[in-house]
């Protein structure tokens, strides 16, 4: 198993999933959750969303490889609709290693996005 960060939720909603990393890890607000390295290191670099927690013992960690297929799917599909520009980008860059053009209206990127998860599937 990998290594896990502690990462607290810092954002403004009372409830998050994250979506652009791929985890489906769903956070509370001031919630500290054991996220995988790779995805933590990630995260952080969204310093008004996540900060580095103290690490928690006892603590449900979202398995990120056993979703199931086609409510994770839409899932996915669901956070691409609430995603801005810079948000397509990262999650399209992090999941499908493919750069998107931030010069195409918001509506094209999300179709974009969307059309690589029902193309690849969701992560």
């Amino acid at each position: 198993m990998s290594k896990l960060t502690a990462i607290k939720y810092v954002g403004h909603r009372e409830t998050y999933t994250d979506g652009a990393y791929g985890t489906r890890i769903t956070f509370n607000k001031g919630q500290t959750l054991m996220v995988p390295d790779d995805k933590a290191t990630l995260m952080l670099r969204h310093a008004d969303v996540y900060a580095k927690g103290k690490e928690v013992k006892d603590v449900a960690v979202v398995a990120t490889t056993e979703e199931k297929g086609d409510e994770q799917t839409q899932d996915v599909r669901d956070s691409i609709a609430n995603m801005d520009k810079t948000a397509l980008k990262t999650f399209v860059k992090v999941n499908y290693s493919m750069d998107i053009d931030k010069r195409k209206s918001l509506t094209a990127l999300r179709a974009e996005a969307t059309g690589l998860v029902d193309q690849y599937g969701g992560l």
